[in-house]
């Protein structure tokens, strides 16, 4: 073996091994995507604090939500 076939075969091997690697990442987030999509379906489907027809879901209002309304409608000024 050569020194320009020794950089070919790590090349393969790279290019085998990545592409392999790849398949199986996409493959992971796609159950996880899929897994958290059932979780939040079940959520809100058979949830415990699930809101009945005409009344509103409440949540704790001590937990921040990201984005109220005036941050909303600031954000929309500024746009």
């Amino acid at each position: 073996m050569n020194f320009d076939a020794l950089i070919k075969s790590i090349a393969d091997i790279h290019r085998q091994t990545h592409a392999s690697a790849t398949k199986a990442v996409n493959t992971a987030l796609t159950m996880r995507n899929w897994l958290i999509g059932a979780c939040i379906q079940e959520f809100e489907l058979h949830g415990e604090d699930r809101a009945t027809y005409g009344d509103t879901y409440t949540y704790d209002h001590d937990v921040p939500l990201v984005y109220n309304l005036e941050t909303l409608l600031r954000l929309a000024q500024t746009n």
